[in-house]
């Protein structure tokens, strides 16, 4: 009775350990397949992230490249504005010489326009033009003096011999 049932646990033993060694292959050949397709994917990743770095290294030399012609657009945009700054700035220095020049030539226009009187002792006296004698409200002179000077005459010297001159 012994053997037998040694016998029988023997066999119980055995079929429990074919059992355990068909469910260890299903295991293993699970396991393996997951490591498989692990294996692709980590190969499929390392492709991917080997095209980022290139695509990065790209993406930098670009980026090298357009700060440089960037730096030297800068740099031209710079010098050109330098020189139209200078070329304005002569402009406007002529333009200021122009407009001094202009109230020169119209203030010699002035003084050769106007009438000369001789006051007592000899020397010129000129009298002021009507446009730059002073006007009351609408345009109009304002006294009769004014309007004394418009028509071109020179009022009488002030007493001494000194000149009256008339401005705005």
């Amino acid at each position: 009775m012994q053997v037998r049932m040694l016998n029988e646990r023997l066999i119980q033993a055995g079929k429990e350990a074919r059992a355990l060694e068909e469910r260890c292959d299903v295991e293993l050949a699970e396991q393996s397949r997951l490591l498989n397709e692990s294996e692709s994917e980590l190969a499929h990743l390392r492709g991917e992230i080997e095209i980022a770095r290139k695509a990065e290294d790209d993406l930098r030399v670009a980026i090298i490249e357009i700060d440089g012609r960037a730096n030297a657009a800068i740099q031209n945009l710079n010098a050109e504005k330098s020189q139209l700054q200078a070329a304005l700035d002569r402009a406007n220095g002529e333009r200021a010489r122009f407009v001094h020049e202009l109230a020169g030539m119209k203030r010699r226009q002035a003084d050769e326009s106007r009438p000369v009187e001789r006051v007592d002792n000899g020397t010129p006296r000129e009298c002021a033009s009507t446009t730059s004698l002073p006007k009351g409200p609408g345009g109009n002179l304002r006294t009769s003096e004014d309007a004394t000077l418009r028509a071109g005459f020179c009022p009488p010297p002030t007493p001494g011999g000194v000149a009256r001159t008339y401005s705005r």
